[in-house]
């Protein structure tokens, strides 16, 4: 049936009124223009409720202003500042390409940690094969022998015979913590902007299995936000501390090894290797109490001098200042202090707590190469 009375062949052409009629067409009761209206009202309110929807959903779903250019969606929005944007950029001219020989040779990406060609890599993404070559910045191909490797630390370290301009440089004491925002640069193919990846750290103090049976210690877990090979990728936090060298995936998750624990160990190697010692640059003196003497002195190494273009005079160490401790591990005389930096190749960083004229602060050095002697 039809609401138009002409399309009704049977109806009569006369049309009785309403009341003396047992009948009556829908318009009659409904209205003539009641289910029109009732049609646009259920359309309007369906329109408004998917407006809401998308309004709710664009402001639960979250945005990040890094890497824009993927589609992936993090877990979590993050902003990072300019400078420390920059100082990420300079982050990544650190990692070096690293090609693996083999049927199926593979590149992973290791950090450059020393100006005297020392290149630290996870050691279980190091295999068994004997030629290598690495590639930084900007630079061709050039050969790289593995130096040495420690299972128990996951740690290995590759040397060329180069000198290596963009580095990592000391012993990262930054620790993640369960929920923590990371970053993961990896280089791109053309080695020039970084990709930047956001993870968020779910666990940390885990146990990764390595090959041969050994554990590396303090793995973190973290959930890959975005679609990107973790293997090499230096992770650092929101302000750009680094916190550790990917691994790979397993069960979903991005295993992260803590790179405080990594650069310690390839210290060790870098020494036994001969790598040069960390240089200061003083001439100093214990700070003991001279015999006979009833006012002690505070323990400590006085600078007698500062030697010109040392890593102490940039960093401006003067004459009389008294170094108290390193890495706040305190210092009682001239010998142990020599002691301490002896296990520190150069390129390092080291802190040192200084007394001054009633104050005490810290100085953070880079140490360099003793090019006088």
């Amino acid at each position: 049936m039809s609401d138009d009375w002409a399309d009704e062949p049977d109806l009569p052409e006369h049309v009785p009124p309403q009341e003396d009629r047992l009948w009556s067409h829908p318009s009659e009761y409904r209205g003539p223009h009641k289910e029109q209206s009732r049609r646009i009202v259920v359309f309007l309110s369906a329109l408004g409720l998917i407006l809401v929807g998308l309004i709710v959903a664009k402001t639960a779903w979250p945005t990040t202003t890094i890497d824009q250019k993927t589609k992936a969606t993090p877990t979590s929005t993050l902003s990072i500042g300019t400078s420390t944007s920059n100082h990420i950029e300079d982050l990544a001219k650190a990692l070096v390409a690293i090609e693996l020989p083999g049927k199926q040779s593979r590149t992973i990406y290791g950090l450059a940690i020393s100006p005297d060609g020392y290149i630290l890599v996870p050691a279980n993404l190091v295999g068994t094969g004997k030629v290598f070559s690495a590639r930084t910045t900007g630079n061709p191909p050039m050969p790289a022998r593995l130096v040495a490797e420690s299972a128990s630390a996951d740690t290995a370290v590759f040397k060329v015979s180069a000198v290596l301009s963009d580095y990592i440089s000391g012993t990262s004491q930054k620790v993640a913590s369960p929920g923590e925002m990371t970053i993961g640069i990896g280089p791109n193919s053309t080695f020039s902007k970084p990709n930047l990846v956001i993870s968020q750290i779910q666990q940390t103090g885990m146990q990764q299995i390595l090959p041969g049976g050994q554990r590396s210690e303090n793995t973190y877990l973290a959930d890959p936000a975005q679609k990107f090979n973790p293997e090499g990728l230096l992770f650092v936090d929101s302000q750009g501390n680094p916190l550790g060298l990917g691994l790979g995936t397993i069960s979903n998750k991005w295993v992260i090894a803590p790179l405080s624990s990594m650069l310690a160990e390839a210290q060790k190697i870098e020494l036994a290797n001969g790598a040069p010692q960390g240089w200061l640059g003083i001439v100093g003196i214990s700070a003991s109490s001279p015999p006979n003497t009833k006012t002690p002195t505070s323990k400590g190494v006085i600078v007698y001098s500062v030697t010109s273009h040392s890593p102490a005079q940039k960093a401006g160490i003067q004459p009389n200042d008294e170094i108290v401790a390193l890495d706040n591990e305190p210092v009682a005389t001239l010998q142990q202090l020599q002691s301490m930096l002896a296990q520190f190749p150069s390129g390092s960083q080291v802190t040192l707590t200084i007394a001054r004229q009633a104050r005490t602060f810290d100085k953070t050095i880079q140490l360099g190469v003793n090019s006088q002697g």
